[in-house]
């Protein structure tokens, strides 16, 4: 796959350019430099390559993206992957940020922890100016975690992403029998792609989290995650009742997400009123037992949610 065992290949999907250059400099700046640094130029705008041509480092390639893949998200990703020479890969978004360790602390989880395919670090959240917001992360700073993919599940029951952003996590590609991005339960999901990667790629083995806090998460208006966020109800619940369904889950974990997801739907049903009744039968499937006899009307409602986002 590589000619050098510690290639560390970052897939950057560039989308805008405002964050970009900061995003970019973190990269360059990292304290393993044994990197290749692939742009998805998903935006049609030349202020990418500007900013490439800026920083000046011939570690970055751009690749073009948004006239193949019809500026969407999803083809970016799977482009860059393929292109991918390293064993070890890294999504980093075009408005983050990662600190000077964060790649050599997740290589060296990958390396070290056995059958680990998934890596993650604790981060920041930061401003649009680059301030810190506030800290999110479940692990003590100095600490760490273990986790096949039952205990990831039974972790997001208790706290939902706790891994957090795509930004923050490096995977073993070698060890990844197929890869498909944001794809769950064959289904393309809209927000929750992080989650979809995370339990896609959780099947080929562990992932290894440390308490470290070594990036930053933009919040901005901007993102182009904030459009799709009110399906973050929807999708969490699609996905913890296909692992109830599945036998990944049992009712005592569901039992503990459910007031979490009955609250995602309580703040976006305002903009989004269709999901005023997601929230209602959710409420009395569960309470009447019927989850799982009621998936299939469930997968058909989602699917028309998709069907009109488009």
């Amino acid at each position: 796959m590589t000619q050098h065992p510690d290639l560390v290949s970052v897939l950057m999907p560039a989308f805008k350019p405002e964050h970009f250059k900061p995003a970019l400099e973190s990269v360059v700046n990292q304290t393993h430099t044994n990197l290749e640094i692939l742009v998805g130029d998903n935006s049609g705008d030349p202020a990418i390559q500007a900013v490439i041509d800026e920083v000046g480092d011939p570690r970055v390639t751009r690749i073009p993206n948004h006239a193949v893949s019809g500026k969407s998200p999803r083809l970016n990703h799977m482009i860059l992957w393929l292109r991918a020479k390293g064993r070890y890969a890294r999504f980093v978004y075009d408005d983050d940020l990662v600190y000077e360790r964060s790649t050599e602390v997740l290589l060296h989880q990958l390396k070290t922890v056995p059958r680990c395919v998934l890596a993650w670090h604790q981060r920041d959240v930061i401003d649009e100016h680059g301030a810190l917001r506030w800290r999110h992360g479940v692990l003590p700073e100095d600490g760490s975690a273990v986790l096949d993919r039952r205990l990831l599940l039974d972790n997001m029951a208790k706290f939902l992403n706790f891994v957090g952003e795509p930004s923050f996590t490096m995977f073993d590609r070698e060890a990844i029998a197929h890869f498909d991005f944001n794809r769950y339960a064959r289904f393309d999901m809209a927000f929750l792609w992080d989650i979809a990667m995370y339990l896609g790629i959780a099947e080929n083995g562990l992932a290894a989290g440390v308490g470290e806090f070594l990036g930053g998460f933009r919040l901005h208006s901007g993102q182009v995650s904030s459009a799709a966020n009110v399906f973050g109800a929807v999708e969490w619940e699609l996905v913890f009742r296909e692992e109830l369904c599945n036998g990944n889950l049992n009712d005592e974990q569901f039992n503990t997400v459910l007031p979490k997801i009955l609250g995602l739907y309580q703040a976006s049903k305002g903009e989004l009123p269709v999901l005023e009744g997601f929230q209602s039968r959710l409420a009395v499937d569960a309470h009447t037992g019927r989850l799982r006899e009621t998936m299939p009307q469930f997968r058909d409602a989602y699917r028309s949610l998709l069907a009109a986002r488009h």
